[in-house]
């Protein structure tokens, strides 16, 4: 399995957090992420700031090396895989398929705004808003979940957490959040993406993604 990686049971399912900020589900040879927003570079410049794209190489460089390093057979993303309407950097993502011959698979999130024509050209499957497989909905925002469905996986909040050391020193981390034991937070895939800090009490089990890979927070560290 890729470095740094960390096995969960969630769901009476075999999943492996990936420091890449993505999951890879084993019995499905599936790897699922959320939040990519791509074309946000290109959308904040058309609006007059000065954003290189750059980081939407580095996303495409790290799904290669995801790609290289788990067996996958499908992409599984929950929302927000472009920013907002077509633009040049959309294509870059589109070429991406189609040069790896990946199905990709996409639970629409609110950015995801693009004509469902221009998703099918591009190579990608568009669900429905709930997707159900295996006992789990996969969702973008949670409240869209199915209520008589327990287990819930989803993206859209950007989770992460400040960790706050001696004196004024503390790190910003994204990281997975399990609440209610049933409900699963990815972090936001992106480079450009922001982390949006959570109060770590309110979930039962915390992931942080580290420099040394996926790590646990133990319960005295969530108080």
């Amino acid at each position: 399995m890729i470095e740094g990686a960390l096995p969960i049971r969630f769901a009476n399912q075999d999943f492996f957090l990936l420091q890449e900020k993505a999951i890879w589900w084993s019995a499905t040879k599936t790897l699922i992420l959320s939040d990519l927003h791509f074309g946000k570079a290109a959308h904040f410049r058309k609006n007059g700031l000065p954003i290189s794209g750059q980081a939407h190489q580095t996303d495409l460089e790290t799904l290669d090396y995801l790609l290289n390093n788990v067996p996958c057979q499908r992409l599984l993303i929950l929302g927000d895989l472009f920013h907002s309407d077509f633009n040049l950097e959309s294509t870059l993502f589109f070429d991406w398929i189609k040069s790896n011959q990946i199905y990709t698979a996409l639970v629409p999130g609110n950015h995801d705004i693009m004509h469902g024509q221009v998703y099918a050209k591009g190579g990608i499957v568009v669900l429905d808003n709930t997707h159900l497989e295996s006992g789990i909905c996969f969702v973008h925002k949670p409240e869209d979940a199915e209520p008589e469905v327990k287990y819930v996986m989803h993206g859209h909040l950007h989770p992460g957490l400040v960790l706050r050391g001696k004196g004024k020193q503390h790190a910003k981390l994204s990281a997975f959040f399990i609440f209610d034991n049933h409900q699963l937070a990815l972090p936001a895939f992106g480079a450009l993406t922001g982390i949006h800090p959570i109060n770590k009490r309110l979930a039962q089990q915390v992931f942080a993604i580290t420099p040394m890979g996926v790590k646990q927070l133990n319960k005295k560290t969530l108080t």
